[in-house]
């Protein structure tokens, strides 16, 4: 597993500044232009993610699937071939000039809430949302699991309070992607 690029506002920036401190993010690249980004994702050499490099602020709670609330904010996930590639860096390029291509990781989606030097609280992201509220919109995603913090495995605790340090935060709240919770990110 390794830590999401969104803790900023640049997730090239957040990439860059999490690398250099040793912690395990995806393969990828910026890149500008359709022709960059199929010659990427055929390095890359599997299903990739392509993504806005500035983040665009969305609701993850808003109505919809998980796919429909990403591909608002221009992110889209697991994919391969020339033709999906050109249109999701269309879709991402809507939202600005520069598109992250990266690797995609397996495994599900996870933010754990930071603050100081402990891990308080983690939620699973990619969880199916909780029924709506009668007038049409969405649940919220991914309550915060019981347990949580004690279920996390110590090194990847410690890895999330690496990220916000990294970034200058005393509290953020930590995307990554991993198999098991139990078992630290690769």
């Amino acid at each position: 597993g390794q830590v999401a690029t969104d803790l900023t506002g640049d997730r090239a920036l957040t990439r860059e500044l999490l690398a250099r401190a040793g912690l395990p993010v995806p393969r990828g690249d910026v890149v500008v232009d359709s022709d960059a980004a199929v010659a990427l994702a055929a390095r890359l050499g599997r299903a990739v993610v392509l993504k806005p490099a500035r983040r665009v602020r969305a609701s993850h709670s808003a109505p919809g699937t998980r796919a429909e609330r990403l591909a608002a904010r221009g992110i889209t996930l697991g994919v391969a071939g020339e033709d999906a590639v050109r249109t999701a860096f269309d879709r991402a390029a809507r939202h600005g000039r520069r598109v992250l291509v990266e690797r995609q990781i397996g495994g599900g989606s996870w933010r754990a809430q930071v603050v100081a030097d402990r891990v308080l609280s983690i939620e699973r992201l990619d969880a199916v949302p909780a029924a709506g509220n009668g007038n049409g919109a969405g649940g919220a995603l991914g309550p915060a699991l019981p347990g949580g913090p004690t279920l996390l495995h110590e090194e990847t605790a410690r890895a999330c309070v690496r990220a916000a340090r990294a970034i200058g935060l005393d509290s953020a709240a930590v995307d990554f992607v991993c198999a098991d919770i139990g078992r630290p990110l690769e």
